[in-house]
Formats: structure tokens, sequence, C-alpha cells
């Protein structure tokens, strides 16, 4: 058999190196991982960085996140934001979320609420929850630079209602029951805070109990008060405002029996999960 030419006998070891240079950066990234789930990660860190400078979204994600969190290194802001502004750029969702939240806080990077809405669309219009309840809130309560604007915000919050995040569902029940910057609606106030509520969320069911409280004249606005206002007491965040609320009520209405009532299980437990 006739031996190699010596041009190929020469880019042999070169060959080689290439082979062990994309086995590298296709192990390093689920390796990375891996260490990092573990706790490992002063290990995880330069494997994530192969992968990332290699042009791999997920783990310049992860690298910016490690860079938040002081995770295997210092506390680097600036070093977080440029991974995931490289990560964005790819069209990471979660990237893109985490970079727009910090140029609203100004971490990282000079605060820039116009780049931040952009980002935050960004990664809402691929479905992140966060974003698109982060975008409601922002139009509606008129923060970090942001002009309170309630077409938009009842656009985002209508978006993740319909998506069942409870978040949104209870942005958009709270700026339809206001009346402050889209027309007054009670009765889809009502629908979505119901859907919210029975999903366990805490403000909701406050909310939705002193909007039937404000009903107090009817057998229909005492019975809701008590049951969400009972819902909301058993609940760490809201427990000492509902509690307050529900003790005049019931001190008013003994014949709601709330003693016996507040026992029971909460309403989400006896919900089927499609009723949530």
């Amino acid at each position: 058999m006739p031996s190699p030419s010596l041009p190929v006998r020469l880019l042999r070891p070169f060959a080689l190196f290439a082979v062990l240079v994309v086995a590298l950066l296709y192990y390093s990234y689920p390796s990375a991982l891996r260490l990092h789930n573990a706790g490992h990660f002063l290990i995880a860190r330069p494997l994530y960085l192969i992968s990332a400078v290699a042009g791999n979204d997920r783990a310049q994600h992860n690298l910016a996140t490690m860079h938040m969190e002081e995770e295997g290194g210092l506390y680097n802001p600036s070093a977080a934001a440029y991974w995931y502004t490289r990560a964005a750029r790819q069209g990471s969702d979660l990237s893109a979320a985490s970079l727009g939240a910090m140029y609203l806080e100004g971490i990282g990077v000079d605060a820039d609420p116009e780049k931040a809405i952009a980002l935050l669309e960004q990664a809402a219009d691929k479905g992140n929850e966060d974003s698109i309840v982060l975008l409601g809130k922002l139009y509606s309560d008129g923060i970090d630079g942001v002009q309170k604007n309630g077409e938009k915000a009842r656009n985002w919050y209508q978006q993740g209602a319909e998506r069942n995040i409870p978040a949104a569902q209870h942005g958009l029940a709270k700026l339809l029951a206001s009346g402050e910057l889209v027309p007054r609606n009670l009765q889809q106030a009502e629908f979505w805070y119901l859907k919210a509520a029975r999903r366990g969320h805490a403000l909701a069911q406050l909310e939705l109990g002193l909007l039937y409280l404000e009903q107090r004249g009817s057998a229909t606005g005492l019975k809701g008060a008590h049951v969400w206002l009972t819902e909301a007491s058993r609940q760490k965040e809201t427990a000492a405002e509902a509690q307050s609320h529900l003790s005049t009520l019931c001190r008013h209405n003994p014949a709601l029996k709330c003693e016996r009532a507040a026992q029971g299980p909460t309403l989400g437990a006896l919900l089927p999960p499609s009723a949530r």
C-alpha cells in the first residue's frame, strides 16, 4: 500500500485537533449544565464559557445568570449584560427578559426604558410569561420611566389572561375595576378576578372580596365577600388585611357563620383543575 503523501501527513494533526475542538464544544454545554445543576459552579463556569464563545445561546444565558448570582465567581452585572445580549440576539426569550429588566433598573448597563421595553416585547412575543405580566404592569403603573398607557396595559394583560397566567388575570381585573386608565367594567373585572382567584392568586382573592363587599346590600355580595376574604385570609401575603375586613364583615353579619366557614378546606382545593 503506498504511503500517504506529504500534504496528507501534514494535515492529519490539524484534522485531529479540529475533531477534538468540535467534540469539546459539543460536550461542554451538557457537561456544564449537569455540573451547574449539581452545584459544582467552579467547574461549570469555564465549560459554559467555552460553549458560550462558540455561540451556544443557552450557555450564554446560563453563564450570564451565574455572573448575576455569584455562582463560581464574583458578582459581575456588566459581564452578565454582555452574555445576555449575545443570547438575546440569537432569539433567547429568557435572556431578552433578563436584559430588559436590567435596562429598566440600570443594572450592569445604563438605564434605558426604551431598550427595556423593546427587549421585554421581544421576549413576550415568544410567550415569556414574566415579560407579558411585567409589560402590563409597567404600562398600568407607570414605573421605571415608562409612561402610563391604559390601552397598552390592557393589551398585554389581556394576552396573559387568555394564556391563563393568574398574575395577568389579576392585573387586567384591577385595571378594569379601577377605571383610571380604561373605561370601568365591573362585570369583566369580576370575571378575571374569579379566574385568578380560583387559581390561588392571593391579591385577586382579596380584591374580589372587597369588590363584593361594595355590593354588601345584596345576598350575593355578602356571600362573595365572605368566601373570598376567607380565602385571602389563609394566604400569608394577604392574611392581615383580609382578616381585618373579614372580622368587620362577620361582626355585622352573624348569619354568615364565619367561624365554621374559616375551618374548612380552601375553595381552590374544592374546585376541579379545569375550573381553577
